[in-house]
């Protein structure tokens, strides 16, 4: 039993026009993994939680590509201006194909996550990272470039 089968359920539902399906699937899920996975999250196929998803906090404007592997306890939101009268940087993350979340990690902000990224544990994202990117670090920063596969 995993999250992500009641999120695709609900994303069904929910683009079908079926009543009260998605909002169904979204309290399952909160009820059972602790988890805030919203039906209108656009997740690819091949992506999964780890360990059920435990913990896990999607924003609903958040896009999550194909095989994505996102860990337990991982925050994928927006985030608001640390200074109240800076200007808002309204949002949300794009991950991309073939990422690698680790658990504990916090992607905020609208950045965008590249193809073949890797999100170290814990690591704080507040900055956009390039495609073949290792990330680690509060706030994360890029530790290696890896050559993508053709």
């Amino acid at each position: 039993m995993n999250a992500i089968v009641f999120h695709r359920i609900g994303h069904w539902a929910l683009a079908h026009h079926v009543p009260l399906l998605p909002g169904l699937c979204h309290r399952v899920i909160f009820l059972l993994f602790n988890s805030y996975v919203d039906p209108a999250t656009e997740i690819g196929p091949g992506s999964h939680f780890s360990y059920g998803g435990i913990g896990v906090v999607i924003h609903s404007d958040s896009r999550i590509g194909a095989r994505v592997a996102i860990g337990q306890g991982v925050t994928i939101g927006g985030r608001g201006p640390a200074d109240p009268s800076a200007p808002r940087r309204e949002g949300a993350p794009v991950i991309e194909d073939d990422v690698y979340i680790g658990p504990g990690a916090c992607i905020l902000g609208p950045i965008v996550v590249g193809r073949g990224a890797l999100i170290a544990p814990n690591a704080v994202v507040i900055e956009s990272v390039p495609p073949g990117g290792v990330v680690g670090g509060v706030p994360a920063r890029l530790l290696k470039q890896r050559p993508l596969p053709s």
